[in-house]
């Protein structure tokens, strides 16, 4: 995950929906809405983050990650991989791929996550679950839970709520791909 990403999450998990936050609807639902719909291997999500919450969310310019040196190779060998199994129509599933998921995943939950849907916990923010019609994102669809508890695994809190995304990760771990810190 990029840098500036965890840097601008952990910002607004700070200052949610305040003008603080650099990503919140309150503020201008139309920009916001246009900067999720152009995915990030275009050009920086970089939105109200000041060289100072880099050292104070604990992300530092000197971390010198593999991803922080090769920031696009992940989208590229997608690319790649899309061409060798799909010829031409490769490049435009790729692009596709990229617009939906930026909709799905970053418009629906930046947006719609702040203004639409159902809340289980009381906050001093407007996040909102929007679960089942963003399952397809893969639990960030559960906002109000993760706003709650961010460090979960499982976004689902209340009965007959799912979490997509831990499902994957629980298929994941079973293969010893990752590891959980503490018991979800």
């Amino acid at each position: 995950v990029p840098k500036e990403f965890v840097v601008q999450h952990r910002k607004h998990h700070e200052y949610s929906d305040t003008w603080n936050d650099p990503h919140t609807p309150r503020f201008g639902y139309w920009k916001l809405l246009g900067c999720c719909l152009v995915p990030s291997f275009f050009r920086s999500y970089k939105i109200n983050v000041s060289n100072e919450d880099y050292s104070r969310y604990g992300v530092f310019e000197s971390d010198n990650t593999f991803m922080d040196r090769h920031p696009k190779l992940g989208v590229l060998l997608f690319l790649l991989i899309n061409i060798l199994l799909f010829d031409g129509y490769g490049i435009l599933m790729w692009l596709i791929h990229l617009f939906a998921v930026s909709f799905l995943t970053i418009a629906t939950i930046t947006v719609f996550g702040h203004t639409f849907g159902y809340r289980n916990f009381n906050l001093n923010d407007d996040t909102k679950n929007v679960f089942p019609i963003g399952i397809l994102c893969v639990g960030e669809e559960l906002h109000n839970n993760h706003h709650k508890d961010s460090r979960k695994c499982n976004m689902a809190m209340a009965k007959g709520e799912f979490d997509l995304g831990f499902f994957y990760l629980k298929i994941l771990n079973k293969f010893n791909l990752v590891q959980f810190k503490e018991k979800y």
